[in-house]
């Protein structure tokens, strides 16, 4: 026969020995759910700084593309409406120069402008730089949230945006100087992920038609 003391012994070891086992198991078990909710979570983070990052460089793209359509734009409403009744687009005399408005504004064989795709005067949708080159301040772009637009408009319901752009012109060389033009448009911004600059260099070679 035990003894209650024998017995009350034999119990505690008992006890001991199960709560020892079941502390394990909840480290373990914990061990497991952290890293399971942690794992999802370090992706989750990840895939939303690489959507961001392509989503900041898919609109440096289009801000590049666009200023190259800007240009060409100016090309082929110097060329389309000439001889045309009325003169050209503005109701301006024709003009007999492919350059006018972008490579004529450039002093020498080549500039850098800024151009603005929101500017309804077609006059002032392509605007030189001083001595030919562009300040960091000039090529700064804004944007406007509720017209989801991005331009150089410095009014009310436009702030400063990450991005600056310029255009940079220049003639071929020769003899093809007076028949074709390389036209650099060049995006920067900073990654709001990275938080280190990057750029979108677009070019393109435009000819007199």
């Amino acid at each position: 026969m035990r003894t209650i003391a024998e017995f009350s012994q034999k119990s505690l070891h008992h006890v001991s020995a199960c709560g020892g086992f079941t502390l394990i198991e909840s480290l373990v078990s914990l061990s497991i759910v952290t890293l399971a909710i942690v794992g999802p979570i370090s992706l989750a983070s990840t895939s939303i700084n690489a959507s961001r990052v392509v989503r900041e460089q898919l609109t440096a793209f289009y801000l590049a593309q666009e200023g190259i359509e800007i240009i060409r734009n100016e090309r082929d409403i110097n060329r389309l409406f000439v001889g045309a009744p009325g003169g050209d687009a503005e109701g301006e005399p024709d003009s007999s120069n492919w350059g006018d408005g972008w490579l004529s504004l450039c002093s020498g064989n080549g500039c850098e402008l800024l151009v603005d795709a929101t500017e309804t005067d077609l006059d002032y949708r392509i605007k030189s730089c001083n001595d030919s080159i562009c300040t960091a301040n000039e090529t700064v772009l804004t944007y406007n949230s509720e017209k989801t637009l991005y331009g150089r408009e410095a009014t009310q319901g436009w702030e400063s945006s990450p991005y600056s752009r310029k255009v940079s012109v220049e003639k071929a060389q020769s003899p093809n100087e007076d028949k074709e033009a390389i036209v650099t448009v060049t995006v920067q911004w900073t990654a709001s992920s990275l938080r280190r600059s990057r750029e979108v260099v677009v070019t393109e070679h435009l000819f007199d038609l």
